[in-house]
């Protein structure tokens, strides 16, 4: 009788005796092949935040791309899932953008527009109480970017078809970035905020500029996110990280303008 090949843990590399890996406890299983598998992983051990948590972090916000090649490679026990990140990341997100975006965002010249304001009562009571209109738009706004999400991964599904990598890739790399760039908005937020409270006027110069890189580092980490993750040349990746930016950017327009419209109208 032949004896069956001995199999190995996909994260340390340690002998398997079972199912599951005797030193660090992960399952010899792979999600990547259909994306019930995601939901599943979510499922399970929901509640399971530990020192993933930082372990996961710190990759997510400086090294592009790492934590979604390291997924696929079969590396998933020391990080938080991807699916579990992005809710949990959405969810704190957006209760931080309803708080922490001022009220004056909804703004219309008052002088130009009189004539119309004072036959439009609806459109007054939004000008003096902009809070409602905020507070539902970015109740709604997460549910909407769940949508658009797989709709992003199935972008780079047709652009990278030939790289012959399963949906469920593409959607693990559209996790990571987006949650990294809902992080991102946060801190840019929070940083915004300080500024308006804070009278120190060196303190206010040096968080300008923590904005501006922000801003700067975001675009910047989902290009080297691509690179990393795909391992094409830059010409292709320039070429390709430029079509899913304007693809996705009219449609994060289209949902935004329609979201807007939503909350302004809605009683």
């Amino acid at each position: 009788m032949d004896t069956p090949p001995q199999l190995y843990c996909d994260n340390c590399h340690s002998a398997l005796h079972g199912a599951f890996c005797h030193e660090c406890g992960q399952e010899k299983k792979s999600y990547i092949r259909n994306v019930s598998g995601v939901i599943t992983e979510f499922f399970g051990e929901f509640s399971n935040w530990d020192t993933r948590v930082w372990r996961t972090l710190f990759p997510l916000w400086f090294r592009p791309g790492f934590l979604s090649q390291r997924y696929v490679s079969g590396h998933r026990v020391p990080y938080v899932p991807p699916l579990r990140l992005y809710l949990f990341t959405s969810i704190i997100a957006f209760l931080l953008f309803s708080h922490l975006t001022p009220s004056d965002v909804v703004t219309i010249e008052r002088a130009h527009d009189a004539p119309a304001l004072e036959v439009n009562e609806q459109l007054q009571n939004l000008l003096d109480n902009p809070q409602p209109v905020i507070t539902r738009f970015f109740r709604l706004a997460p549910q909407v970017m769940f949508v658009l999400l797989p709709t992003f991964a199935l972008i780079l599904k047709l652009l990278y078809l030939r790289s012959h990598r399963y949906y469920t890739e593409h959607l693990i790399l559209a996790l990571h970035n987006h949650s990294f760039i809902l992080q991102m908005l946060a801190f840019y937020l929070g940083v915004t905020a300080l500024e308006r409270i804070l009278a120190t006027h060196w303190l206010v110069a040096a968080l300008s500029w923590l904005d501006t890189l922000i801003m700067c580092w975001i675009p910047t980490y989902l290009l080297l996110s691509q690179k990393c993750f795909y391992q094409q040349r830059w010409g292709k990746t320039l070429l390709k990280f430029c079509l899913t930016a304007s693809i996705y950017s009219v449609l994060l327009l289209a949902a935004g303008s329609g979201l807007i419209l939503f909350s302004v109208l809605s009683p």
